[in-house]
């Protein structure tokens, strides 16, 4: 099995499992603002399949684009979705945590909340770093496939697969409502680039007030651990190997871990913790199902020899 095939499969029982997670939570999906993206999702299936079957190389490569484009669009929906799944089942908020933590490493999100508040400019352009999340993943797979690292491109879509799903099963256990409400309150002077909807949102899934999911209009509603984080390092690992990337790359997603505090309204552990996400799912890559993924079971074969004889 290729990583590839790996990925599809992963997709594959992520879409079973979020479609019974909602099911289970009450919860279903209103198809009919979102078939353009399902009639996308469809085409790029299709083309996938027929992959294989082409000759030309200029058609293979924008197959390959369009195939990695699609899985990232489709796992990213998907743990949206799950994790609309996942509020809905939850109960509390564990804000008071979260901030006792911050306080800890002597952190003062209010102070740094302030800063961005009286320096619009600075405020602007981090409002500019913080939507990176959309733009960077999708100039890196393009970037990879047209360099011939097709095969990078899978990894990290699967590495971004893992750090995805470890982040919404983490929102099940630390539930919050945000560092903006927790220290500002309902009407703040300078209001973040992520706002205060996700706090109805989560009240309303819990309520059952909401039982229908527009996915055009769907809310981050992940806290801890941060997402934004977690994506701003696998962006910066995935790009290295591309030396016009790497730098500015690093760059950009240094940008963006500095807007996350505020704009996405994270405490500093949620950053802290977006990051660990991230560090250990790059390091999952290294475990044996990914080796057997990537081919490389002759290489590691020797070494499960050795590890039965010790």
């Amino acid at each position: 099995m290729s990583v590839r095939a790996g990925l599809w499969l992963y997709a594959s029982l992520a879409l079973i499992g979020v479609t019974c997670a909602l099911a289970a939570a009450g919860l279903s999906i209103d198809f009919a603002s979102s078939g353009m993206r399902g009639v996308l999702m469809a085409s790029v299936i299709l083309l996938a399949l027929r992959r294989d079957r082409i000759d030309n190389m200029v058609l293979r490569t924008l197959t390959d684009i369009m195939e990695c484009l699609g899985l990232l669009s489709l796992l990213s929906l998907l743990g949206a979705l799950a994790s609309y799944a996942v509020a809905a089942t939850t109960t509390g908020y564990v804000d008071h945590l979260l901030a006792a933590i911050d306080a800890s490493l002597g952190f003062d999100w209010v102070a740094f909340y302030r800063f961005f508040a009286h320096n619009p400019a600075v405020a602007h352009l981090a409002i500019l770093a913080y939507s990176n999340i959309f733009y960077s993943p999708a100039v890196i797979l393009v970037a990879l496939v047209v360099t011939g690292r097709r095969d990078r491109a899978h990894i990290f879509l699967m590495a971004y697969a893992i750090a995805l799903t470890a982040t919404v099963a983490a929102f099940a256990l630390f539930p919050a409502q945000g560092a903006l409400l927790y220290y500002i309150g309902w009407k703040p002077d300078f209001m973040p680039a992520i706002g205060l909807d996700h706090v109805m949102v989560i009240a309303n899934l819990r309520s059952g007030a909401m039982t229908v999911i527009n996915p055009a209009t769907l809310s981050g509603l992940i806290s801890f651990p941060s997402f934004h984080a977690a994506a701003a390092l696998l962006f910066i690992w995935a790009a290295w190997p591309l030396k016009l990337l790497r730098w500015p790359m690093v760059a950009i997603n240094v940008a963006m871990l500095f807007a996350t505090p505020v704009h996405g309204c994270h405490y500093l552990i949620d950053v802290i913790g977006g990051l660990m996400i991230a560090g250990l799912s790059i390091a999952a890559l290294r475990l044996p199902i990914m080796a057997i993924l990537r081919g490389d079971v002759p290489r590691l074969a020797p070494k499960l020899a050795l590890a039965k004889l010790g």
